[in-house]
Formats: structure tokens, C-alpha cells, sequence
């Protein structure tokens, strides 16, 4: 039997013959319409002029499992991890403190009156922050808290907020508001910010759960 014989050429498919009966070429044998080399196999059916394709299906699958597009689970992971910060940046220092937590979270400043004995150490000398924006806004115990931990009042006031803020929600969840979870709203040294939420804590600024 030679070729002729052999394939039938479609009158509408010249490029592609159609196998009688049924086969298939494997990837290390280049089939009939297709160019030496190829990694394509493809099965032609007796009953159509149309090959099937079946290396481009996987291909198209294959595309999607690994799309550009598609995010890393680390970037993932990361890109939650920033949704504290971004809670961080959007503190409103000029806010009213009495309508931004509820009335028996609010912190209040005499006591610093009654706890004088509470100190806080830092390595170095503390940093003068008496010709910085928002000074005004801070009480003397403050002062000496924020310039200790060479923190601006910025800094100082965002991270008061947002630790405040953090052991309210978890005691309305009946949850403990950790060191950990501290360092993790505080856009600053984590040593300082686990500093704060222990002076916080003394304070009674964290709630009467604190430390647990």
C-alpha cells in the first residue's frame, strides 16, 4: 500500500490528513501536517475533517495554573499582614479622643499622678521633642515617655491610639490583646512598641484584662 493510498486529503483541509483508521503520533514522530521537531501529537478521527489538538488543551491549562497574574501565597500573607498599618497611617491625631473610644477606655491623665513610680528605660539618652508637631497634645508623662523611647509625638500618639484601640475590640471579643499584637499595629522598633503596651498596660490603659 503506498501513501496515496494511505491518507485521505480533505478537499477543505489540505495542511492536515485525516488517518483512517483512528491513531496517534507520539511526540518523537512528527505526523503528517506538522513540522520535524514538533511536541505536538494529534489524533485524527475518520468522522471529521478536524484534528483535535490535544497539546494545546493542556497548554491553555497548564497557563492558567500558572498565570502571571496569580499571586504568590507569601505576597498574600504579606499583603494581610499591612491592613495594621494601614490602620496605623489613617489615625486621625486632631480627633477628640472622647469619640474615638468608649467612655471607660478613654485614658486618662492623672494617672500619671498616682503611678509616678512607673518608669521606662531606653538605651541612649532621650531625645528632645519640645519643637515638634503635635508636642502640645502630650501630657509631661507623655513627653517623657515618647522623648525616652526617642519617639516623635506623632509616633507617640499614633501608637497610643491604635494599642488602645486594639485591647478594646479584643475585650469586646472576650480576647487578649498580647505583646505580639502590639508590635504587629505599631509601625515602629518592635522593642519599642512591646515598651508601650507594657507602660500602657501599667497605666490601665489596656483594659483590666491586661497582661492576659
Amino acid at each position: 500500500m503506498n501513501l496515496s493510498e494511505l491518507y485521505q486529503i480533505s478537499p477543505l483541509q489540505k495542511e492536515i490528513p485525516v488517518f483512517q483508521p483512528c491513531q496517534y503520533y507520539p511526540q518523537d514522530t512528527p505526523s503528517p501536517g506538522t513540522s520535524e521537531g514538533s511536541n505536538d501529537f494529534r489524533i485524527l478521527q475518520d468522522t471529521s475533517d478536524t484534528a483535535i489538538d490535544f497539546t494545546s488543551d493542556f497548554k491553555s491549562k497548564s497557563s492558567k495554573n500558572h498565570s502571571p497574574d496569580r499571586k504568590p501565597e507569601r505576597y498574600l500573607r504579606k499583603k494581610s499582614k499591612t491592613d495594621a498599618a494601614i490602620v496605623y497611617d489613617q489615625v486621625d491625631i486632631n480627633a477628640d479622643e472622647a469619640g474615638i473610644y468608649d467612655i471607660e477606655w478613654i485614658p486618662h491623665m492623672e494617672v500619671f499622678n498616682r503611678k509616678s513610680h512607673i518608669r521606662v528605660t531606653w538605651k541612649g539618652s532621650p531625645s528632645n521633642i519640645s519643637d515638634l508637631p503635635f508636642y502640645e497634645k502630650l501630657h509631661p508623662g507623655e513627653v517623657h515617655i515618647a522623648s525616652t523611647l526617642r519617639l516623635t509625638p506623632e509616633q507617640y500618639l499614633r501608637c497610643k491610639r491604635v494599642l488602645i484601640l486594639g485591647a478594646q475590640e479584643a475585650s469586646k471579643k472576650n480576647s487578649s490583646f498580647r505583646k505580639s499584637d502590639a508590635q504587629r499595629v505599631c509601625r515602629i522598633d518592635v522593642n519599642k512598641a512591646s515598651t508601650l503596651w507594657s507602660v500602657f498596660g501599667r497605666l490601665g490603659w489596656l483594659g483590666p484584662k491586661w497582661p492576659h
